[in-house]
Order: C-alpha cells, then structure tokens, then sequence
C-alpha cells in the first residue's frame, strides 16, 4: 500500500520537529546547587527514642542538585526533603547509609550526592522513673536560727526519657528559694526541672517546700542544784542534798538563764518512814519556762530517809 506523498511530507516534517526539539533540549543550559535540606526521621518505633553520644543529632544534610537553569532557578527549598527510615530499628547503635533514594526532588532534577552520607544513631527504649524532689535553697537564716526542717509535696516526681539518660538522673530540682535573713517558717510553691537535657518532666511541674526556720538550740549544764522537799514536815535526809541538770533551748532563752531560777524538787507527801529513791523533778521559773526542755539529771535517783 503507498501512502500519499502529502503522508510522507507530514511525517518528515514532524521527525524533523522532533530532532529539532531533542537537540534544543539537550543543548538547554545545565545547572547545579546546593541545598541545605531538613533531615526527617521517619517510622520510628513507637515508645523508642534516637540518642547521641555527643548530645547533637543531625538534623540537616547538604544535597546537590542538577537539572535546568530554568528548574534549578525556581526551586523552592521546601520542594526537596531527605529522610532515615528507621522502619523496624531495634534499639542499640546502628548506621545508615544515604543516597539519592532518601531524597525527594522535583520532576526533571536529579540528586549527585549528601553530606554527610552517613548517619550514626543510637535508639533506646523510653522509660520512666520516679525521683525524689531536692529543694534549692538559697542564703541562710538569720543569725541564731536555723531550717529545722523541710517538708516537699509531693516529694518525688515521674521522669521520662531514653533508658541511659533516665537511669542517670537521682533527683530533680526546685528553682531557688531565698531563705537570707528569715526567722520564721516559710512555704512556696515553684517549679522543678532536670538537669539532664535528655530527660522531661512528668504530669508534676510544681511543687510546695514548707521550711521550718527556728531558732538554733544548744545545751548548758548546771551544777549542784539544791534539792528541796515538798509534802512531808517530818525529818528528811537526802544523798545527795544536790543534782546536776543538762537543759536544752534556744541560744538566746540560755543565755538568761541564771541557777535561781532552776530548782529540783522531791515529792514525799503520803510517804511512811523509811528509805527510799526518788527521783528529783526539775523546775524552771520565767516567762519562757516552756521553751526549755530538761535533757538529763544527774544522779537520776536520790536516796530520801524519812524519820
């Protein structure tokens, strides 16, 4: 079968227009760049974390790209993204190799290389913990007082994190709390953090610290206390006629007190004649009587005749 010859004329014409079009193409003017692309992790199992060894994950790669002057010019940099499928990663240290299938390009640009090429992880399992709360404080009290004691509530909180970090974190710390110059109980609600970078807070953000602030306690001993009878009007004979006595109160109450105002008493009232071992009850007179607690008396037991 012949074909017109207006066929024949139609088809050079378009083989020619083809050609023509191929060698224009190809004599296109060619381009490459580089780009800084965002490094995604992808299909990360769940409940695992990626950590570091040096505490800096790699979270961007330098990709070069070719393709036309014209492609190249009118690239946007949110048009090409590069990613580490971490599908079915076990955790331990593992290793990953990148090339041109990681990376997501426009239609007629094509990727040379990636720096790094080479991604080095270490994934662990996410745990959680609880640790106690350790107040911060800051200064000191007033002089002659002293923190007698510190309550925090709730006094631990729940740590999260990849296993290797939460496993080294013993507490978590309050923000500072000023106790400079105080001399009376103090309670504030503040926050709490963890040092290490790698581990986040539980639910508990805040907690309340209530500081007992009292004044510093101390001893003195004084010596040969008279002991008094009470309750009998016959003849009494004590060995022996005198105690010692250890009292313990706030520096500033001791330091007032004068041997006067301490005495030792022995209760004989409905007692028959006879020999007996009493111990002596020690007084103090004053307004601050109450703050002063007797520690120890020496002998604890006196031998009381009665007549």
């Amino acid at each position: 079968m012949r074909l017109p010859s207006s066929n024949l004329l139609l088809m050079a014409g378009s083989i020619c227009l083809a050609v023509l079009l191929w060698m224009w193409v190809g004599a296109e003017e060619r381009s490459e760049i580089v780009l800084s692309v965002p490094l995604e992790y992808r299909n990360l199992a769940k409940g695992h974390e990626i950590v570091t060894g040096d505490g800096q994950l790699l979270t961007a790669v330098n990709v070069w790209v070719r393709g036309n002057a014209a492609t190249i010019k009118n690239l946007r940099p949110g048009q090409v993204s590069a990613w580490v499928d971490l599908a079915g990663t076990k955790p331990g240290v593992k290793h990953f190799e990148l090339g041109a299938n990681h990376v997501s390009v426009p239609y007629g640009l094509s990727v040379l290389r990636i720096s790094p090429s080479r991604v080095n992880l270490r994934i662990e399992q996410v745990i959680r913990r609880l640790v106690a709360v350790v107040p911060q404080l800051n200064g000191q009290p007033a002089e002659g007082f002293v923190i007698a004691n510190t309550v925090v509530v709730p006094p631990q909180a729940e740590v999260a994190g990849p296993y290797s970090a939460v496993n080294s974190v013993s507490k978590v710390i309050t923000d500072s709390i000023n106790v400079a110059g105080r001399s009376e109980n103090l309670e504030e609600t503040v926050n709490i953090g963890v040092e290490n970078s790698a581990v986040r807070l539980g639910q508990i953000k805040q907690v309340t610290v209530s500081l007992t602030i009292s004044p510093i306690q101390d001893v003195i001993t004084l010596r040969h206390i008279p002991v008094t009878v009470k309750g009998n009007a016959r003849t009494v004979r004590l060995t022996p006629r005198s105690v010692r006595a250890e009292l313990l109160a706030p520096k500033n109450v001791l330091a007032k007190i004068t041997e006067g105002q301490v005495k030792a008493f022995i209760e004989v009232e409905g007692l028959k004649p006879g020999f007996y071992e009493l111990t002596p009850r020690i007084v103090v007179d004053g307004l601050e009587a109450k703050k002063i607690s007797i520690k120890g008396v020496v002998p604890a037991r006196v031998r009381v005749r009665i007549q």
